[in-house]
């Protein structure tokens, strides 16, 4: 993101005017997109407003939030909402539409002028204009492009906008957009160039701005020449400038994903580090983990590793680690080590305690927004710490953050009546499954309105089963069950779809998902001996994690985050809520004995590289490999490390990948060198090489994307990774003829 421009890219939306006479009008029709100068307008656009009079003199904001009164001028809109003001001139006024203006037919007035009516649609992109109809789009050079400076076909270039709509998190009228979390369109986003498709790497509000929206592209394989550039959110198309496009003729390498890795935590090396459970907030901007080694401790710190800071820490009623779940802004986080549930907020709140040697809190969930909590007891106990004990009934329960109004929403009765039997003891049924892993007994929905949550006919004993019930317990039903065993729970923000992980008598999992009403069961994957790797889904439920794989719940394909020999794979980490922003724990290289693992993250198509490794000017020649054959291709990229001399560098490899997911290698020389050898052409100039792209004997023929991975250290030690996956490649059962390439495909 490049919130600096701000400034500067106002000058492309603002003129000024001689003021003449002072009485109001504003132009029927007048009150368009500061970005293209077309309407309709959506809330949250820069909008101009045309008209006379419009003001006495020029004036121009220069403090945030913007004003809603500047050189004596206000603009009102629907009648009660003040429109913050950027620029306000005779015959022109630049203001930003507040956000809480509702869609459809809508009017204007300046200082009670005779109200205009415009109209308001939830999306209405217009992308800033320069020149003769010229996108304002930095090239990745940080050049503004233009005919003189075009962009590399396959390089990515930042297009600067308005009219996007609605955003998450929500940001107030007139008030600089935040930087973390970044402010989001909650509409989808795409773009063309040339008509063809152009890979959208992150689209969001410029942090430090106010309406400005920025979308971070990549270049398709086009020609030299101008092309007409087309952003659309949702069902909103913007205005057509153009983008200069550089290519040779040749096929053009495009990255198509690019996703960095960064090691946030670096404990001493001084034997297994206690840490039982960590989260990532559901904007990604906040991360919360454990570390279990004397009094149970509760750490957050945010996504990029910074200000981390101990928030709780209490000693542990039973020999347990703590679990924590996490509010969408990171502003709450709940622990539990099985006894107590503990909340911090803006300071330490301790909720609940129960005294039991065979009952537990078997599940613990925030809702999104933190007003509510969530959570099982898998065996009747008693509440301890107040005046007097008192009993609690095993089952799912619900209290507000101020620990008042506990109330129990599923007890035994009622689940026992699903298993065709009849509760019993203090045990039967139990509230938890097999699994019985921190947090994965329990799900709930962002709004708390829909709760999935396991549980056993007998405690201990099973068989299991997954639940499905509403927020205020009604509708409780049976999703899927009964089974041997149920390994793992989860539900999508939006409350659609249902994770699971279940295990058949003969020990294999299957991993998927089924709606919430117990309809439309898929199967995404299957593995042995019991391993259990279905992880979470994405707000919408459209992407399921398992392992270090995105799985589309479609069954459409699957994309894997990591690839050959990387130190920093990502083996069970959790994500955001749009399944860009991962958090997991790895082991260093040379720690394994002593148990010890780091905090690693992971992001999709990151705004910023920080301190990963800059992979640039990928060459594969030719651009297949042949099946078993002879020929071995050759691969270079520079990799930059923002610092001097190379020797942070830890390696540089190649993968290919078929359908998402990377193929095993032939052998393993898949390093890129940079020490003269391997075809390198000069030992130590940041471009490394390797002459030996091959693929297997028995590879399928068909597309492939082209992985490169770099690893580096920094100063501190930490360690830092960049994948990126590069289009066209292809595997053929033959060389093409002469003058032609390999299939080329996604």
């Amino acid at each position: 993101m490049r919130s600096g421009l701000f400034a500067t890219l106002q000058l492309f939306a603002v003129a000024a005017f001689q003021a003449g006479s002072y009485a109001q009008t504003v132009t029927p029709g007048g009150v368009v997109n500061n970005a293209g100068f077309q309407a309709p307008v959506a809330p949250g656009s820069l909008i101009a407003i045309f008209g006379d009079n419009l003001a006495a003199a020029p004036a121009a904001a220069s403090t945030l939030p913007l004003p809603t009164t500047l050189g004596g001028v206000s603009v009102t809109v629907n009648g009660t909402l003040a429109a913050p003001l950027i620029y306000v001139s005779d015959k022109q006024i630049n203001a930003q539409l507040p956000y809480e203006t509702s869609v459809g037919s809508a009017t204007l007035s300046v200082n009670g002028s005779a109200p205009v009516s415009f109209s308001v649609v939830a999306s209405a992109p217009g992308i800033l204009t320069y020149g003769a109809n010229r996108a304002v789009a930095i090239n990745q050079d940080g050049s503004l492009n233009s005919s003189d400076h075009p962009a590399q076909a396959g390089s990515w270039v930042t297009v600067y906008m308005s009219g996007q709509g609605l955003v998450s998190p929500a940001v107030v009228s007139g008030a600089a957009s935040p930087g973390n979390p970044v402010a989001q369109p909650m509409l989808a986003v795409v773009a063309t160039i040339g008509k063809q498709s152009a890979g959208i790497m992150f689209a969001g509000l410029t942090p430090g701005a106010v309406g400005l929206f920025q979308v971070n592209l990549r270049i398709p394989a086009l020609a030299s020449g101008d092309f007409p550039l087309m952003v659309s959110v949702g069902q909103g198309q913007s205005n057509t400038p153009l983008i200069s496009v550089s290519a040779d003729g040749n096929p053009v390498p495009s990255i198509v994903r690019t996703v960095a890795y960064h090691q946030v935590s670096n404990l001493p090396d001084q034997g297994p580090d206690g840490r039982t459970s960590f989260a990532i907030s559901g904007f990604g901007g906040v991360i919360a983990f454990t570390h279990d080694t004397g009094p149970n401790q509760i750490y957050v710190m945010n996504f990029d590793g910074t200000g981390q800071t101990l928030v709780d820490s209490y000693p542990a009623f039973c020999a347990c680690g703590s679990y924590v779940d996490i509010s969408d802004k990171g502003d709450k986080v709940v622990s539990t080590e099985g006894r107590q549930i503990r909340l911090v907020d803006k300071g330490v709140l301790p909720l609940l305690t129960i005294d039991s040697s065979t009952a537990g809190i078997a599940g613990l969930k925030i809702e999104g927004d933190g007003g509510r909590i969530f959570f099982l007891v898998d065996r009747d106990a008693m509440i301890v710490g107040g005046p007097q004990s008192t009993g609690i009934q095993r089952g799912l329960y619900m209290m507000p953050v101020d620990g008042s109004g506990l109330m129990q929403i599923v007890g035994p009765d009622a689940v026992a009546a699903l298993f065709g039997s009849t509760a019993s003891n203090y045990y039967t049924p139990g509230f938890s499954d097999s699994g019985n892993t921190p947090n994965h007994t329990l799900g709930v929905s962002a709004d708390g309105t829909r709760i999935v949550f396991g549980a056993q006919q007998v405690s201990g004993g099973g068989p299991d089963a997954i639940f499905g019930v509403n927020g205020d317990g009604s509708g409780l039903h049976m999703i899927l069950g009964p089974v041997p065993y149920v390994d793992h729970v989860g539900i999508s923000a939006d409350g659609s779809k249902v994770l699971y992980d279940i295990t058949s008598s003969d020990f294999v999992v299957e991993t998927g998902v089924i709606d919430f009403d117990g309809t439309n069961r898929l199967a995404l994957r299957h593995d042995g001996l019991g391993e259990t790797p279905g992880v979470q889904l994405s707000a919408d439920g459209s992407l399921l994690l398992a392992y270090n794989i995105l799985y589309n719940t479609d069954g459409s394909g699957a994309l894997q985050l990591s690839t050959l020999l990387n130190d920093l794979t990502p083996g069970q980490p959790v994500m955001d809520v749009t399944a860009t922003r991962f958090v997991y724990p790895f082991v260093v290289p040379g720690t394994y004995s002593q148990g010890l693992s780091q905090l690693a993250t992971a992001e999709i198509d990151p705004t910023s590289l920080g301190a990963a490794p800059a992979i640039s000017s990928p060459t594969i020649n030719p651009d297949y490999a042949v099946a078993g054959g002879a020929v071995q291709g050759t691969v270079t990229a520079g990799v930059n490390t923002g610092t001097s001399p190379h020797d942070h560098v830890l390696g540089v490899n190649y993968a290919l990948v078929r359908d998402g997911l990377v193929e095993d290698p032939v052998n393993g020389v898949i390093f890129l060198v940079d020490d003269g050898t391997s075809g390198d052409q000069v030992a130590g100039d940041g471009i490394f090489t390797l002459n030996n792209v091959i693929a297997q004997a028995n590879a399928p023929e068909g597309p492939r994307l082209f992985r490169l991975f770099a690893e580096v250290t920094d100063a501190a030690g930490l360690r830092h990774g960049t994948l990126i996956d590069i289009t066209p490649f292809s595997v053929v059962l033959q060389p093409p003829a002469s003058g032609t390439t390999g299939t080329s495909g996604h």
